[in-house]
């Protein structure tokens, strides 16, 4: 997608990287930037330690 055309298309784009989709940006045929989904990190409080080792799992 060129430049101009992500400038056009700026909420749509951003509603496809929510769901999940990269996408990447160029100008003169050259990607400039690439706009990935932001991950959410899991809650700790989510992740339980293993009764052998003591380790999160």
């Amino acid at each position: 997608m060129t430049v101009t055309e992500a400038r056009r298309r700026w909420s749509e784009l951003l509603d496809r990287v929510e769901r999940g989709e990269t996408i990447s940006v160029s100008r003169r045929g050259k990607v400039v930037a690439t706009f990935v989904p932001e991950r959410t990190p899991e809650p700790v409080s989510a992740k339980r330690p293993e009764p052998e080792t003591g380790r999160a799992v």
